[in-house]
């Protein structure tokens, strides 16, 4: 593994074709959050709609990513950056509809905080929608202004609005990012036995298509990981519904190689990751300790040494 920096370069290139041209790499499932997590610590002035709309490009040029979060439906006061999110997602979906060959369709994603966001969400189409819970009731307070019970509930109303309005338009795909899985950033270290529970309360939520593991500190270790993966199992959780959303905090190349291997090797396919150098709750980070998201290069090398390792 300690050849893996000093070669990072030809390691790249390497993963770069073995992904475009070698015959059955392990297939994994990409989320890319470029435009809802990576850019909501900026200003409405600094990352205007005409910015999002390259970023956009940029994604649908790399053609990789399954989904593409495009951002969240929340309060303008709370998030500015998001202030144009009808507008920006009516511009993505009308794109890729637009699209003579029709041989990249990513779904576009939207973050709902709660029963209004959800609502705005339907109004525009949104084919999915992810959710936010969190392991730390500090955390999701501050956050969200919700207790953990709060968001469960909020959770729940959403799921029964959409169940009951059926001539509404149809949500395709429901996923939950549970933040905190390792760490909170206001109370520490959070156990993983709590974390694991907190998870299966959302996996017997039969409609969630995605329980998204995040690594809110960038500190999750594959100790640390093993650990939730095994009370996962102990439940009777299936590795397939569950996914990685990694930030780029306090491990080296290796380590982060590391953690995404043994994920691969536990039966995790999906995974979340950024064309931008940015990312982190605006809400409860500063900015300083505020961490990108993995990098398709990064995630590329992990599932190139995977397959040729074991």
């Amino acid at each position: 593994m300690r050849a893996v920096q000093t070669f990072k370069p030809i390691l790249t290139t390497i993963c770069q074709d073995a992904f475009s041209t070698l015959n059955a790499p392990t297939k994994v499932i990409l989320t890319d959050v470029s435009l809802r997590d990576a850019i909501q610590g900026f200003t409405a002035k600094e990352m205007p709609t005409a910015k999002k709309m390259d970023i956009f490009h940029r994604i649908l040029r790399k053609g990789k990513a399954s989904f593409v979060e495009v951002g969240s439906f929340v309060h303008p006061k709370k998030v500015p950056v998001m202030t144009d999110m009808q507008e920006f997602h009516s511009y993505c979906a009308q794109y890729i509809d637009d699209q003579p060959y029709k041989s990249y369709m990513p779904t576009l994603q939207a973050l709902v905080p709660n029963l209004k966001g959800l609502e705005r969400a339907l109004a525009c189409n949104v084919d999915a929608v992810s959710f936010i819970v969190s392991t730390s009731t500090e955390f999701q307070k501050k956050n969200t202004g919700m207790s953990l019970w709060d968001a469960y509930k909020e959770i729940m109303t959403m799921e029964t609005f959409m169940q009951l309005n059926v001539n509404m338009h149809r949500i395709k795909y429901k996923k939950v990012y549970i933040s905190c899985i390792n760490e909170c950033p206001i109370v520490g270290e959070i156990d993983h036995e709590l974390a694991s529970q907190v998870i299966d309360i959302y996996y017997k939520f039969k409609h969630v298509n995605e329980i998204c593991l995040s690594d809110t500190c960038g500190s999750l270790s594959s100790e640390q990981l093993e650990k939730i993966l095994i009370a996962c199992l102990d439940y009777g959780h299936d590795m397939d519904r569950l996914s990685l959303h990694l930030h780029n905090g306090f491990r080296s190349d290796d380590e982060t190689h590391d953690l995404i291997m043994f994920a691969l090797d536990m039966g995790v396919r999906r995974f979340d990751v950024s064309l931008l150098d940015t990312g982190g709750c605006m809400m409860t980070l500063d900015k300083k300790d505020m961490h990108s998201n993995l990098d398709y290069s990064t995630l590329e090398e992990g599932v190139f040494l995977y397959d040729n390792l074991v």
